[in-house]
């Protein structure tokens, strides 16, 4: 009986876990399809930035929202400017 509860406990989280997209690892055409199906304010930007000292490009992906929040900035730390609110 407990084995059947963790087991079942562990399918949950999986699933859960799961549901998060990964925007940064979709080739081009993946991310035309997703951007065609969602609103505007949904609608993933990414880029590709060389970090300080390295020579390898790490590409970031953030939602159009974000961008227009500002919530986070290109170094992920929560910046300072002002938020736009918007209706969901």
């Amino acid at each position: 009986m407990k084995s059947l509860f963790l087991v079942c406990l562990l399918l949950l989280v999986s699933a859960c876990s799961a549901a998060e997209v990964a925007f940064e690892k979709m080739s081009e055409d993946e991310l035309l399809a997703y951007n065609s199906s969602v609103g505007y304010l949904n609608f993933v930007h990414c880029s590709e930035d060389v970090r300080l000292g390295s020579f390898i490009r790490k590409r970031s992906c953030l939602t159009m929202r974000e961008l227009l929040e500002g919530g986070i900035s290109r170094l992920n730390t929560p910046s300072s400017s002002l938020s736009i609110s918007f209706a969901r």
